[in-house]
């Protein structure tokens, strides 16, 4: 008889693979039914046939012929489309005879291809489903399907059993009621052996199909219809079976009213299902089949093997090789099988172990080698699969408890090389690695969600050489390591957005030997570690411009020191040196330019030194004073230019003061003083050169003043002077050598003098002459002179000038003027100022006379600012036409008459009295937008506001004290002239009278939005 499968899929929008057509084909079964759904045929009603899947179907009847077997495609809808049944309104007759047409048009060339109209129709009537079936032939016909056969079904479920108790056989079955152009026509009916519904593993008896079939087969004999048994199927146990096989063999046995038969179901998706016969691993038999292969068209031909197995080959009719070869062990025990195509190529085959596992190799393409290699257990769990590539390359996939569990997939290259891993660990994580020429190049590591955690990379030879990885914050590590690929020699630390935050270095050991931490204001850290990585030895600190902020310097003992530089460069600001538990040991203070200016020392005993570097760049101190644990002054030192001590400052503890002076460049005490805690002088001594006493000042209570001088190495002196509190001698007293007076100067108040003479041999004296006379004193010091600018150009007296004349007071006869600029040295000729504009800035300015007698006044002091660019404004009283300035001066006073343009009027040493033409206002400058916070001068666009010029006025600018130019200047927002920055603006009159400067300083920041204040 004819045998065919029903394989389900393509009704569920799958179709079922080659592998089982390959099967059943080999096992002898000469049809598929291959049920359809409309509506993936036609996704819309009357419209066209969808393409991809009519080219799948296709596909599938073209392979079907190549293997010999004829294909039903069968419409499995139940008499209804999207739910509703045909002939309703939504679903007329015509949409039926439509989807036919196009679908029968489609395989009207296929000759293995016949139509199963509908799969159990729903329609609640024969006489209503008629109408439908002629239709749907007649559209088949006409669309030039002529030669294949239509199979026809009946409603109610189409059961065999239930066709004449039904209007089936009366309506449908009627003769002449089908009609049929091609008269090729046959009535499908199905038949099930339980309660017919074919849901149950029971079967109701052995003899059950032959008598639910008994009645249709004597109808379609009486009648002439030819029947097809389109669905039957039971479970596997033994009265299932054998009530199958009874009915089967009376089917066979009616061959002419019945033309075969095709059981349900195989194909994909159908392992668990009572009645799928669709094979363990495409290729074990089901049960099943035990009774199915005995109603095809096979010959079983066995063959004893020389090691004792038994071979056992399946042939199939219209094939000239075996369709199967089975190899089985002498207890008939499967050992392998394979199954071969209609052209003789091998198809699949299996080789069990004697544990029951499985290896199936998958042909394709009449290959002689397989496709893919899988390994199951004996209870046909998916263990391995290999897939062989057409360069000889190879897949191996290792599976856990499911095929789509995969554990581990290794790659080979056509040389059996490995090429590449993936693995996925107990906890769900993922490694893949890549191999190249038999060498690891890279090892990637990733979570559960295939999340990235590391990669390892390797050089050609196996040897790590980077290691990166992320946290769980997102940022990454990018490890480098040595040619040996066994240390680390450096690693970056970057943050989610690939920003570097730091990068550390290691030596030959792998022990740390520097971190480079970039911080989040944007500057930067660098540590550098000792030889065995125990601790930071050094720590700098840089700014965003890559310039040194700090160092810390830490040695094996813990004590540290610390630098600072100032801002912006490498010039030193501070050092300081700390013990290990932080205790400051001493401290260094720096100039602008590098130069020590301070040491602080922390002595033992918890005092403290301080030493001060006057001169810039001076080798030694100037000055050192020392301190009390609680920071009250106990001692200064004041040092030569060679580092020896020139005076100390002894405080004592009552707050009196010992000050002692040293010849230059020794140790030798030139003088000693004593002061009160209110620094009155108590005495002085002073020493020769040999650090002899040669003189004693004593300041005594009563405001008097007592001087004692003494010869060289004397051990008292000499003679004794006393003064005034005005400094007038009272009295000069003569000592001998032990110490006793001998004369006495006694001075009076109107210069007279008593000589008083005392005898040597007592201490009382005694007068033994008196002489009187008139002694003329010392002349007095000068007064201090004056000193002003001869023409203050500023507003109000704010001491500005464009010329930089300076107005002195005359000296008196014979005296000298002594000047000093900025702090220079002191001359006798009166500084002269540039006025190119190099010399501009602030100035001080300090005078002082000395009189004939070597006197000196007290010093004045001019502090001013010299500005080129403002012009000379005169006054005076003024008359029309013109303006005359007339004085007389000495040491740099201004003489003459001068005239211009305006008005007239006089004055004197060039400051006049009265009133000129006046000079502009100052201009007001602000930013336009202010972005930062309150108003803290910053601006992201660089954007000035300027208050108008007068008309016929001048505005002048200078940006960063560079040149002046009358164009406001531009700032550009790149960023590349982000910084602080200082907008000068001054204005010019038609006249030539400038105004004072107008001067803003603002930081400009071109990363902030700005705020659209506008400040006008």
């Amino acid at each position: 008889m004819q045998l065919g499968i029903n394989l389900s899929g393509a009704a569920y929008g799958l179709l079922t693979t080659t592998a089982s057509v390959d099967y059943f084909a080999s096992k002898g079964f000469s049809t598929i039914r291959l049920p359809l759904d409309w509506e993936q045929v036609q996704p819309t009603l009357n419209g066209a046939l969808d393409p991809d899947f009519l080219a799948q179907v296709h596909q599938f009847v073209s392979y079907a012929e190549s293997q010999g077997m004829h294909v039903i495609l069968d419409l499995h809808n139940y008499g209804s489309y999207n739910g509703d049944l045909v002939g309703s309104a939504s679903v007329p007759v015509s949409a039926f005879a439509d989807l036919w047409g196009k679908l029968a048009g489609a395989f009207a060339t296929d000759a293995n291809v016949s139509f199963g109209l509908m799969n159990e129709p729903q329609v609640p009537t024969a006489s209503a489903w008629l109408p439908a079936v002629n239709s749907a032939i007649q559209a088949i016909r006409d669309s030039g399907a002529t030669t294949q056969q239509v199979l026809v079904s009946g409603t109610y479920w189409d059961g065999g059993s239930s066709w004449t108790q039904t209007d089936n056989a009366s309506v449908i079955g009627k003769p002449g009621a089908v009609v049929d152009p091609s008269n090729n026509v046959a009535f499908e009916v199905h038949q099930y052996l339980d309660d017919t519904s074919g849901q149950n593993s029971w079967v109701v008896s052995e003899s059950i199909g032959v008598e639910r079939l008994t009645d249709i087969t004597e109808w379609a004999r009486q009648t002439g219809a030819k029947l097809y048994l389109g669905e039957f199927g039971v479970a596997d146990n033994a009265t299932s079976l054998v009530a199958m096989t009874n009915m089967l063999n009376f089917v066979s046995q009616n061959s002419d009213v019945w033309e075969g038969a095709s059981y349900w179901a195989a194909g994909t998706g159908w392992h668990d299902y009572m009645y799928s016969v669709e094979p363990n691993l495409g290729i074990l038999d089901m049960p099943q089949m035990s009774v199915l292969e005995n109603f095809t068209s096979t010959n079983v031909v066995p063959k004893v093997l020389s090691d004792g197995t038994v071979e056992l080959d399946t042939f199939v009719s219209g094939r000239s090789g075996a369709s199967i070869k089975d190899v089985l062990d002498a207890n008939g025990d499967l050992l392998s099988r394979t199954l071969y195509n209609a052209d003789g190529s091998i198809s699949r085959s299996v080789k069990v172990d004697a544990a029951g596992n499985f290896d199936l190799s998958l042909y394709a393409n009449n290959s002689d080698h397989p496709t893919s290699l899988e390994v199951y257990s004996s209870a046909y769990a998916l263990e391995a699969r290999t897939s062989f590539n057409d360069d000889g390359s190879k897949t191996v996939v290792t599976y856990g408890a499911h095929e789509w569990d995969v554990v581990k997939t290794e790659n080979y290259t056509k040389d059996g090389a490995l090429a590449s891993t993936s693995e996925v660990n107990a906890d769900g994580s993922h490694q893949t690695a890549n191999y190249v020429d038999g060498h690891i190049s890279t090892v990637e590591q990733y979570d559960a969600s295939w999340k990235f955690i590391s990669r390892s990379t390797y050089d050609a030879s196996g040897k790590l050489e980077q290691v990166q990885s992320t946290d769980e914050a997102g940022q990454s590590t990018i490890a480098h390591y040595s040619s040996d690929g066994k240390q680390v020699a450096t690693s970056e630390l970057y943050d989610a957005n690939w920003k570097l935050i730091s990068s550390t270095s290691y030596d030959a050991n792998g022990v740390i030997a520097k971190v480079q931490t970039n911080l989040e204001d944007g500057s930067h850290r660098v540590d550098t570690y000792a030889a065995n990585g125990s601790y930071v030895s050094e720590s700098t600190t840089y700014d965003a411009a890559w310039s040194v902020v700090s160092k810390s310097m830490q040695t094996a003992d813990g004590s540290r020191t610390i630098e600072t530089f100032a801002a912006g460069s490498a010039v030193m600001v501070k050092s300081e040196n700390y013990d290990s538990d932080w205790h400051l040991q001493s401290r260094t203070t720096y100039d602008s330019h590098g130069n020590i200016s301070e040491v602080l020392t922390e002595l033992k005993d918890g005092s403290h030194q301080v030493a001060a570097y006057a001169a810039a760049g001076a080798a030694g101190p100037s000055s050192i004073t020392t301190y009390d644990a609680s920071w009250q002054i106990t001692a200064r030192s004041q040092l030569d230019s060679s580092g020896r001590v020139s005076a100390i400052d002894h405080i004592n503890a009552d707050g009196t003061h010992t000050v002692q002076s040293f010849a230059a460049g020794s140790t030798v005490t030139t003088q000693s003083e004593s002061y009160d805690g209110s620094w009155n002088l108590i005495s002085r001594t002073t020493y020769d050169s040999h650090g002899n006493v040669s003189e004693v000042l004593t300041e005594l209570k009563d405001g008097t003043h007592q001087v004692a001088a003494y010869a060289a190495g004397a051990a008292s002196p000499s003679s004794i002077t006393t003064y005034t509190a005005s400094w007038q001698i009272t009295s000069r007293e003569q000592l001998d050598s032990s110490g006793h007076a001998n004369v006495i100067d006694h001075v009076s108040a109107d210069g007279t003098h008593t000589i008083e003479t005392v005898a040597a041999s007592t201490a009382s004296t005694a007068s033994t002459a008196s002489t009187a006379n008139t002694v003329t004193g010392a002349s007095s010091a000068p007064s201090a002179p004056g000193v002003a600018l001869a023409h203050d150009t500023g507003s109000g007296s704010n001491h500005l000038t464009s010329d930089g004349l300076i107005t002195y007071t005359p000296t008196a006869s014979g005296d000298t003027l002594h000047f000093r600029l900025d702090n220079g040295t002191v001359s006798s000729s009166a500084p002269v100022l540039a006025t190119d504009g190099s010399a501009d800035g602030q100035h001080t300015i300090t005078v002082y006379e000395t009189n004939a007698t070597g006197l000196n006044s007290a010093t004045t002091s001019l502090a001013f600012t010299l500005d080129t660019h403002h012009a000379t404004t005169t006054a005076g009283s003024a008359t029309a036409g013109q303006t005359s300035t007339t004085g007389t001066g000495a040491n740099g006073s201004v003489s003459g008459t001068s005239q211009s343009g305006g008005t007239t009027g006089t004055g004197t040493s060039g400051v006049g009295s009265g009133t000129t033409a006046a000079a502009p206002s100052a201009p007001g400058v602000a930013l336009t937008h202010d972005t930062g916070s309150g108003s803290n001068h910053t601006t992201s666009d660089g954007l000035i506001t300027y208050t108008p010029a007068a008309s016929g006025d001048t505005l002048h600018f200078r940006l960063d004290n560079g040149t002046v130019s009358s164009n406001a200047p531009a700032l550009a927002t790149d960023g590349s002239a982000d910084g602080q920055h200082t907008i000068t603006v001054y204005e010019t009159n038609a006249a030539g009278l400038t105004s004072v400067d107008t001067s803003l300083v603002f930081t400009l920041d071109t990363h902030h939005a700005t705020s659209g204040l506008h400040v006008a």
